[in-house]
């Protein structure tokens, strides 16, 4: 079955298939939040589970780019937005490493 892009505000994921969609509602039920940047730390804890490769990857990220905790929660936000878009439970390394780019990216822009 074809993904459709789902109508409603921005900042939510736009593509949704049948079973993003069922997963999805069920991670509302059970959460005070509607967005992936409004997770609490229980939250991330939760649904921001890294494979092992992923877990290396954020280990030397954070230490080669000199990142905050508050920049690591942004970036398995994003991550997990990814994620999300992928239909994929874990965290894995694409995902992660997609986020560090935008990260990046972003800077790059900021600093000129």
């Amino acid at each position: 079955m074809p993904l459709r892009l789902r109508r409603g505000s921005p900042g939510r994921l736009p593509l949704l298939g049948p079973v993003d969609r069922a997963a999805r509602q069920s991670h509302l039920r059970t959460c005070a939040h509607f967005t992936n940047a409004g997770m609490t730390p229980k939250d991330m804890e939760r649904y921001c589970r890294l494979e092992t490769s992923a877990r290396h990857l954020l280990r030397i990220a954070v230490a080669e780019l000199d990142m905050s905790a508050r920049g690591c929660s942004r970036i398995l936000k994003v991550a997990r937005a990814i994620a999300d878009v992928a239909g994929a439970d874990q965290l894995k390394e694409l995902h992660l490493s997609e986020a560090l780019e935008y990260r990046s990216f972003s800077l790059r822009i900021w600093r000129g």
